[in-house]
């Protein structure tokens, strides 16, 4: 019969133990069960020993920078996805055949609303050239699905003024506006497929008298 500290530095050598050692042999050697070890603290070793050198640590470093090279790979994939994912959905336009194109006198046009919105939605008109606005820096327009660019009289006076009122759908670009006494001119670059052009809306009173320069 053993005695206290005889049976402290026993191994395990059952039969169980000796079958679960042979069917895990990458399991670490069984370490002495002192008192107060558990049955899976011997069966683990003693972790606290294991050095750099120890093949188990270099693995789980190799496993650690494989888990983050394939994390940098699927996030560099799924942003790939997400920029074809925007272009398929991105839907193709077609080439325009026609434009419609409509000039007026408005000789104010925040008065005649009604009737130019009736107008576009009558017509189906692409871009409009307004002159006479009697628009002033306070002045707010707008027509839903159209854009309204506008160039008002220097002295800021509800008099004068130009605008262009183009569909929002059609591509586009503002050029400066040329702004006098004499010629008031809102204009734009179209730039839609197959048509590329400038278009401006004038005002020049009658009674001014304009140079070549001018």
């Amino acid at each position: 019969m053993h005695t206290a500290n005889q049976q402290s530095n026993l191994h395990y050598t059952s039969p169980e133990i000796q079958t679960l050692r042979s069917s895990h042999p990458q399991c670490p050697p069984m370490q002495p069960m002192t008192d107060s070890a558990s049955y899976s603290q011997a069966l683990r070793g003693n972790k606290e020993t294991n050095s750099p050198d120890d093949p188990g640590t270099h693995l789980t470093i190799l496993l650690q920078e494989l888990k983050t090279i394939f994390s940098q790979i699927i996030h560099q994939n799924s942003l790939i996805l997400n920029m074809l994912t925007t272009v398929i959905n991105t839907p193709s336009r077609s080439p325009i055949n026609s434009l419609r194109i409509a000039a007026w006198n408005a000789n104010g046009l925040l008065n005649h609303k009604p009737e130019l919105i009736q107008f576009l939605h009558d017509t189906n008109t692409d871009i409009v050239l307004i002159s006479e606005t009697h628009f002033t820096n306070k002045t707010v327009f707008k027509i839903p699905n159209y854009i309204v660019y506008h160039c008002n009289h220097p002295n800021g006076s509800a008099h004068g003024g130009a605008a262009v009122i183009v569909r929002a759908a059609l591509r586009h670009y503002e050029a400066p506006p040329y702004r006098t006494d004499k010629i008031q001119a809102a204009v734009l670059n179209i730039h839609d497929q197959p048509w590329s052009f400038n278009v401006a809306a004038l005002y020049s009173p009658s009674r001014h008298s304009i140079r070549t320069d001018e």
